[in-house]
């Protein structure tokens, strides 16, 4: 296997990786939402939970078009491999720090 096909690989095993936690994301919203349908439960947690998913989803899109933008030109690879690698670390590292922050802040 030659370079490019190496850098390849690692930007679509990236790419498949950031999609999958979107869609992991998406899911939980979507399982949850049907069981905070409670009239008891404040509009204000409601709207946490849904601008948190969709501020990691916002992420994990990111990440995706930083790989395809790669894919396609095939230029930036390190720059991009390094900065999709931080934000998918930072993202997981984080998760419980940004959920807090969208659920507590009104």
């Amino acid at each position: 296997m030659n370079k490019f096909q190496d850098r390849k690989i690692i930007s679509i095993v990236i790419l498949a990786i950031s999609l999958l936690q979107a869609i992991i994301v998406s899911v939980r919203y979507f399982q949850s939402d049907l069981n905070l349908s409670n009239p008891l439960i404040p509009d204000s947690l409601l709207n946490g939970i849904r601008n948190f998913t969709i501020a990691m989803v916002a992420i994990y899109v990111f990440v995706v078009l930083l790989n395809v933008f790669y894919l396609a030109t095939k230029k930036l690879f390190l720059p991009i491999a390094v900065l999709s690698i931080l934000i998918l670390s930072a993202g997981s590292y984080f998760t419980s720090a940004i959920h807090d922050y969208f659920i507590n802040f009104r």
